[in-house]
């Protein structure tokens, strides 16, 4: 009834309909959407850099001693004249290596606040994945929080020491 050609044509015809009804779906063209900062505002920028962090550097990492970008935004954060409320909002919405770097930021803009949240740092616990040097582990926040306390940690990133 149907020649040879006609079964494999249609096959064919049917194979690119569904592909290309495939390709059209908003599933695959959507880009997903999320809160992203304002490109405008360095500091807005560096703060959204901070929150989403995924761990805690040295102003120096690896051989080439590259300084990460969570350290540069640290830096623009702290040259903003809103470094002390951008530190703030990211100690609340920040991941744990996020809330570090604010706490690191805090010590230097708002001793009393934190003062607070550093109390708050050691009773959540936890660990976060570190960065020193060529050096990459876990550590405690406890420990981190207490090298953030006595200053090790401010001095490695505003100068870009390596911390021992």
């Amino acid at each position: 009834m149907f020649r040879r050609g006609v079964v494999p044509f249609m096959a064919m015809v049917w194979s690119y309909a569904v592909l290309g009804l495939l390709l059209k779906s908003p599933h695959l063209t959507a880009e997903p959407r999320q809160a992203s900062a304002d490109l405008s505002d360095p500091t807005a920028l560096a703060g959204a850099i901070l929150e989403r962090a995924a761990g805690f550097s040295s102003a120096a990492v690896g051989e080439g001693a590259f300084i990460p970008s969570e350290v540069l935004a640290w830096r623009v954060i702290m040259q903003s004249p809103t470094a002390d409320a951008t530190f703030k909002r990211v100690l609340a919405r920040g991941s744990v290596a996020g809330r570090l770097y604010a706490l690191t930021g805090l010590r230097l803009t708002d001793h009393a606040s934190y003062q607070v949240a550093v109390k708050r740092m050691l009773l959540t616990g936890g660990s976060v994945r570190t960065t020193r040097g060529c050096i990459v582990s876990t550590e405690h926040v406890a420990d981190l929080v207490r090298e953030i306390d006595d200053g090790t940690w401010s001095r490695d990133l505003l100068m870009g020491r390596l911390v021992p």
